[in-house]
């Protein structure tokens, strides 16, 4: 085979390889969205939990099963069965997972300054690259593929969170997953629960 001609086979190679490679992590503030078919199973809402008469505040801060502070036009339409929320949810449907399962997961896909500043109560830092790499791996073996779990960026047309749930559920085998569309503005707008600090990030990254 001719000289130039292995070049060029070579560098066309390359080309594809970096392609592929920026497709499916995140690139920067704008991470593109990897070619994933995402599904989730839901996560069912007691009614009862969001009940005028029984809903009460949380003035501490603290995460707590049941008692849901959300403002009545903010509530899901629930039959007696319960609401099922979908893939992707607001804020104040994740907050009803936050005060319903003492085990929820919310995992934060931001910058890591983002983080430090100000995330979701509890939350873990985990974003698509770390998911390609030997950083996700004790964040990995913490977390509970059953138990529901929402992912969020910065809200807008961040893909971050989407791309981590499809990693998730593809190689990880997650089944629960929601994505919270208006992101930790929106959360942290609303006064929900808020964590500060690199604390949780730097002890399950390598």
């Amino acid at each position: 085979m001719p000289f130039l001609t292995r070049v060029l086979l070579i560098g066309a190679a390359a080309s594809a390889l970096g392609i592929a490679h920026s497709w499916v992590i995140q690139t920067g503030d704008r991470p593109v969205l990897i070619d994933v078919e995402l599904k989730s199973e839901g996560t069912v809402i007691d009614p009862s939990l969001w009940d005028a008469g029984e809903r009460d505040s949380d003035p501490t801060g603290e995460k707590e099963a049941g008692g849901v502070d959300l403002p009545l036009e903010e509530m899901p339409d629930a039959g007696e069965a319960g609401v099922v929320l979908g893939l992707e949810i607001s804020a104040a449907e994740a907050k009803l997972i936050f005060d319903a399962f003492p085990d929820a997961q919310f995992l934060d896909a931001r910058l890591p300054s983002e983080y430090d500043e100000a995330h979701v109560q509890g939350a873990f830092y985990l974003t698509p690259d770390m998911l390609t790499s030997v950083d996700a791996s004790p964040v990995m073996e913490f977390l509970n593929p059953e138990a529901p779990t929402i992912i969020y960026c910065v809200g807008g047309d961040c893909e971050a969170s989407h791309n981590v749930a499809q990693y998730l559920q593809e190689f990880y085998g997650f089944t629960t997953l929601h994505i919270m569309m208006d992101g930790f503005p929106a959360w942290e707008e609303a006064g929900y629960p808020v964590g500060i600090g690199a604390d949780l990030r730097e002890a399950f990254q390598s």
